[in-house]
């Protein structure tokens, strides 16, 4: 089985030898990120990167921008519209089936 290296021991191998600071660069990105969390998007440009949130937590950041069926998607609570349809409980089969008798 070949080695891994966990993504954990990169961010502290990058914290201890390189001397980056992780809480500085979280809060930078919890400042970027809170403005379009505020306005209950999942995604929104910083510079020429994409934040992406999911399930109120910054998940990535990405170059590219996001297809607008995902956009759709994660902004609608997963319906790809703007309506949420009736439960199906609330559906009235009875007239279902007399307006199908009838065609």
């Amino acid at each position: 089985m070949p080695l891994r290296v966990s993504d954990h021991a990169v961010l502290r191998y990058l914290e201890r030898f390189h001397g980056i600071d992780v809480e500085r660069a979280r809060n930078e990105l919890y400042n970027f990120a809170a403005p379009i969390h505020a306005v209950g998007a999942a995604h929104g440009p910083i510079g020429e990167l994409w934040l992406i949130i999911k399930n109120d937590t910054v998940i990535t950041m990405t170059p590219n921008r996001p297809k607008l069926q995902s956009i759709l998607k994660a902004d609608n609570d997963g319906l790809n519209g703007t309506h949420k349809r009736a439960p199906r409980e609330d559906f009235n089969w009875r007239m279902r089936n007399r307006k199908r008798a009838h065609k």
